[in-house]
């Protein structure tokens, strides 16, 4: 019978070879998740961009056999499919999510569609009343390149002949790609065009006036004066000028004046004051407009004898101002401006007043009435306060506007009056001029090599490590150094040198001379330290 020996190394092999062999079969662990593209954009809904998402180990190699799960930050803006595949669904920005192996990537996708055509859906072609608003409001839709409606894109409506308005002038388009707005038309009997705009596209709107139904295009009527005959003529256009009468409706007119049915308003206004009405023109078919007036009457014209006098009021935004006797020729006026008080208590804070005379006019006959009723000719505007309709919040500006620039004006006069005090030989800050940097040929010239102690911090009293600097150039007034170590690998070239000090030579020291009492050449120590 035979025995066989086995010997410990052999026991031993399968015990070590299990050890060593553990790392060689275990999984793979993920360590990274990359998704391609990082970014993408498109320009048009409806447009798809496939996503694909890479699993990493440690390494980089790619890891298979995982499933990835897809997601959209905002899916009302994109959709995205179990494979990947994103589709744009309105404008905006999203984050196009994976996940496998337990880690989860974004991609950032933007839908910006582009404006590529620009339609009109109602309101051309229109038949309209002057100065009133077309019944259909004229509207345009925005599509992108697949012809989808783009949400949320500006729309600019833009009047382009007939004198007529537009409200609102800029529209951002609804969720269906549309925009509209409100046209009135103007007083004109030449074809009215309104051009939409958007993102470089236009479409134009074409209006008829319909000259049959009368139209108020005067909008004002001229100021008067107490004493003085006054005479304007309101104008209409359209309807049957033959037959057309004109009545008041409302309000009343100035003590004095009355208004014609031939639209002339003429009388001599009797009482100052604002007198605001309403005036209708009607033909002798019925059809009618109306309009609303403030005429306002201003104070009668002064009434001096020579060598008389009186005190005067600013007429302020009313635009009356006031009004001389004619007198004869020869005769001279006497003005004086009188401040009650100032802003400022320096007396020399008085505005320059300037006082124009100009010979007015006496209104006399009416002017002509219009010789057709399509090319009607309004009369002169009167004056208008500018600030009068502004919104609240502009109103408050012209305020702050007008407060600053009161500020500036006092803190100008403070400066002048400190400078004034001062005297001619004042100096801004105490006189060192003995102190100064001594020049000429028995001065010593600078060391060639200097060591510099920089604090640590501005406000600190340590002090770091010495920098050794060499002297670059110099001058009898200033000298440059540069840091030793720099100077081999980035010197200052002899040229710019040489620049630096003709530069302070000739401007330099002249402005901080002037200002600041001159450039000390005392070394300044650490005596607080």
């Amino acid at each position: 019978m035979m025995t066989r020996t086995i010997g410990l190394g052999a026991l031993l092999l399968p015990l070590l070879l299990q050890a060593c062999g553990g790392d060689s079969t275990s999984a793979p662990v993920p360590s990274r998740l990359v998704v391609s593209p990082s970014t993408a954009s498109m320009d048009a809904l409806g447009v798809s961009q496939q996503f694909t998402a890479r699993l990493e180990d440690k390494k980089g190699s790619e890891l298979t056999g995982s499933t990835v799960t897809w997601s959209s930050s905002s899916p009302d803006v994109a959709s995205v499919t179990a494979t990947g595949l994103a589709t744009g669904i309105k404008p905006g920005s999203t984050s196009i999510r994976a996940t496998a192996g337990g880690l989860t990537t974004s991609a950032t996708l933007s839908v910006n569609p582009v404006p590529r055509e620009i339609q009109k859906t109602a309101g051309d072609a229109q038949v309209g009343v002057m100065t009133q608003p077309l019944t259909v409001h004229p509207q345009v839709e925005v599509k992108d390149a697949n012809g989808n409606p783009i949400p949320e894109v500006a729309v600019t409506f833009s009047v382009q002949s007939g004198n007529g308005s537009v409200a609102p002038a800029l529209v951002a388009t609804d969720a269906g790609g549309r925009a509209s707005t409100t046209w009135t038309l103007g007083c004109s009997n030449e074809p009215q065009r309104l051009q939409a705009f958007s993102s470089g596209l236009t479409v134009e709107f074409t209006a008829t006036a319909d000259l049959s139904a009368p139209a108020i295009c005067q909008t004002t009527v001229p100021q008067g004066r107490e004493t003085h005959p006054y005479s304007a003529a309101l104008v209409v256009a359209g309807g049957d000028p033959a037959t057309m009468v004109w009545s008041l409706v409302s309000g009343s007119l100035p003590p004095g004046l009355t208004l014609q049915g031939t639209g002339v308003l003429g009388g001599t206004p009797t009482l100052a004051g604002l007198y605001p009405f309403t005036a209708r023109a009607q033909d002798g078919q019925g059809r009618s407009a109306a309009a609303e007036y403030s005429l306002r009457v201003c104070e009668a014209p002064l009434s001096l004898a020579p060598g008389g006098t009186a005190a005067l009021n600013p007429s302020g935004a009313d635009g009356c101002g006031f009004f001389l006797p004619a007198g004869s020729n020869g005769n001279r006026y006497r003005f004086a401006v009188l401040y009650a008080s100032t802003e400022d208590e320096d007396s020399l804070d008085v505005s320059t007043v300037t006082v124009s005379l100009a010979k007015a006019a006496v209104p006399g006959s009416p002017p002509e009435r219009a010789a057709s009723p399509s090319a009607p000719f309004p009369p002169p505007r009167a004056f208008q306060n500018p600030l009068e309709g502004l919104p609240a919040s502009l109103l408050a500006g012209v305020e702050w506007a007008h407060a600053t620039e009161a500020f500036h004006r006092r803190l100008r006069l403070a400066e002048r009056e400190l400078i004034r005090s001062l005297g001619p030989g004042a100096r801004p800050l105490p006189d060192t001029r003995s102190l100064l940097r001594t020049a000429g040929p028995g001065r010593a010239p600078s060391p060639d090599k200097v060591s510099f102690f920089n604090p640590e911090e501005f406000n600190s009293c340590a002090v770091g490590s010495p920098t050794r600097a060499i002297k670059i150039a110099e001058n009898d007034l200033v000298v440059f150094y540069q840091d030793s170590a720099q100077s081999v690998t980035d010197p200052v070239s002899a040229t710019n040198a040489q620049m630096m000090l003709d530069y302070y030579r000739d401007y330099g020291k002249q402005v901080i001379d002037g200002y600041f009492g001159g450039t000390t050449d005392l070394k300044i120590g650490r005596a607080s330290c």
